[in-house]
């Protein structure tokens, strides 16, 4: 059954999409703001309701954004090769080399492999809006842990409308962002809740174990995480020492022990696979060599970037700012909460904030882990005003200003008839193959080892075949840098190990990164071209793209 009939009714009548994603949106508001004495559901309930709310919000508003066939960024692309490579070999610098992002984002795009999916851009779509979702129902528990369920639903609804109208490629996109993004709030939360007096041991050990786990990920799932991931950690130490429960001890080991487990089973296999001078040096002191860009990134790289996200960041800026007048003018009635919730939410947006700036390069998704942090320091700061007013009214009627402060300038961004993800339904539900990605399916089967020479992993993805060496595209090949003869010298050593069947010189006009191919092209690199040139022979050549396949006896 094709999905051609209904998704080109779908973009010939986009009303009904908008129409769907509003009431779906507006019935969620409905559960999530309306005062608890007026409204017939347990709070069991409603908590149920809102925590299935936040998914089916995202999704209603965001499907369209899975249809597209292309990489929307060419790090999607990326990511997702090293997972179809990772499905053979799954050791990290053994299989695949992963470059400046961690391991650990392409290792979660092989899961919808575990249930008949494809490995491709729909389904790495879904993981990563999979994952937001799970970021926004961690921030919920949260601030539910720390200031109670009423506040921790009108604390979802900002970055939730952020999340469901945004549409710019940088944010929509799968991007290495979105695991540690799910990891950090998911710690948040562990760590919220052991601050808390109460809960079972077993329980708390738990939470001790998750935020570790948690923290010790965020090595390997991207290195410019970290001081995000260490904050948390120190804060979910912080709040075992200072809760007045017996198993303090056991907690702190149990944390340890969790964030140790992810660093030793990764380097552990990464040693015994031999690869640890590749772990060192691609990872390590290649990331030294990415962060030495000269590019400043300053404030205008927030508030110009994402057209959505800035005013997210704005509001969010002007709640901070109207919340401390409310705490000078009325410090007297103000119900200080316990210190870690509000420290920790300082903290975390100075650590997101040297994490965007450190690496000198303005790639507007490094804004992503910004997101739970803003949204927690604006919960906290909202919530020590809202302790200054103590009936039921006022309170709720400043949780309902706080959410038109965000409401009405988000909403000018929502997807309308005219979203291009929408109009382009119609033409993308074909699943049209280039004529590319064609000829190579008539040389080598799915499942089938190619090399691509240049910076287009979208035709291992495209034609479902595996990487023949660890890398995903040829930029430390190609660019002049440090280590450029140690990526050189592992390449040639994994195709005279074991040629493949198709070579793909992808350096062209139209090609993404690099076009020129005598000075960029497998010609410019001696090595490479005396290999191809002595077992391969020119199977096609696509405007500019050239195509070569094995010669028979040259196994």
């Amino acid at each position: 059954m094709t999905l051609t009939p209904p998704l080109l009714w779908i973009s010939q009548h986009s009303a009904a999409y908008t129409i769907t994603a509003t009431l779906v949106l507006v019935v969620f508001l409905i559960f999530a703001l309306w005062p608890e004495r007026t409204l017939p559901l347990s709070p069991v309930v409603r908590e149920r309701l809102v925590v299935l709310g936040i998914p089916a919000v995202l999704f209603a508003w965001r499907w369209p954004v899975f249809i597209p066939t292309y990489a929307l960024n060419p790090d999607e692309a990326q990511m997702l090769a090293n997972a179809l490579k990772a499905t053979v070999d799954i050791v990290p610098w053994h299989g695949f080399d992963p470059a400046s992002s961690g391991p650990l984002n392409s290792d979660v795009l092989t899961l919808p492999a575990l249930v008949g999916a494809h490995i491709d851009f729909f389904s790495a779509r879904v993981v990563g809006l999979l994952l937001v979702a799970g970021a926004l129902i961690a921030l919920y528990f949260a601030v539910r842990w720390t200031y109670g369920a009423a506040l921790a639903r009108v604390a979802v609804v900002p970055p939730l409308l952020l999340f469901a109208f945004v549409r710019d490629a940088d944010f929509v996109h799968y991007s290495s962002e979105h695991l540690p993004l799910f990891l950090n709030a998911v710690a948040l939360a562990a760590a919220m809740y052991l601050g808390l007096a109460e809960g079972s041991a077993r329980k708390r050990v738990a939470a001790a174990l998750v935020a570790g786990l948690c923290a010790g990920c965020a090595l390997f799932a991207k290195l410019q995480d970290v001081p995000i991931a260490a904050v948390l950690a120190l804060c979910a130490m912080a709040a075992i020492l200072t809760a007045p429960v017996r198993t303090r001890t056991r907690e702190l080991v149990v944390l340890a022990e969790g964030i140790g487990f992810p660093v030793a089973l990764i380097l552990g296999a990464v040693v015994v696979s031999g690869v640890w001078r590749d772990f060192v040096i691609s990872y390590i002191l290649g990331a030294t060599v990415y962060v030495q860009s000269p590019i400043s990134v300053g404030p205008d790289f927030f508030f110009h970037s994402v057209a959505v996200y800035a005013k997210f960041l704005a509001v969010s800026a002007a709640v901070c700012g109207a919340s401390l007048a409310v705490l000078i003018v009325m410090r007297r009635r103000i119900t200080l909460p316990p210190a870690i919730a509000p420290a920790s939410a300082v903290l975390m947006v100075l650590a997101a904030l040297f994490a965007v700036y450190e690496p000198h390069h303005p790639f507007p998704h490094y804004l992503l882990l910004t997101v739970i942090p803003l949204a927690w320091l604006t919960t906290n700061s909202f919530a020590l005003a809202l302790s200054a007013w103590r009936t039921p009214a006022l309170r709720e009627a400043a949780a309902f200003a706080f959410v038109l402060a965000f409401g009405i300038p988000l909403a000018p961004h929502m997807p309308t008839t005219d979203d291009p993800f929408v109009q382009a339904l119609a033409s993308e539900a074909t699943f049209p193959l280039g004529p590319v990605d064609i000829a190579i399916e008539k040389l080598i089967p799915r499942g089938g080892r190619m090399l691509v020479w240049g910076w287009m992993p979208q035709y291992y993805v495209d034609t479902a075949t595996l990487m023949a060496t660890r890398d995903a595209n040829a930029y430390f090949q190609i660019e002049l840098l440090p280590y450029r003869d140690y990526f050189r010298a592992r390449m040639m050593r994994e195709l005279e190990a074991a040629p493949p069947p198709v070579v793909v010189d992808a350096v062209a006009p139209g090609q993404f990164g690099f076009t020129d191919n005598v000075t960029q092209g497998i010609d410019s690199f001696p090595a490479l071209s005396a290999f191809v040139r002595e077992r391969y022979v020119l199977a096609n050549d696509i405007g500019g793209v050239r195509i070569y396949r094995l010669r028979e006896g040259h196994l």
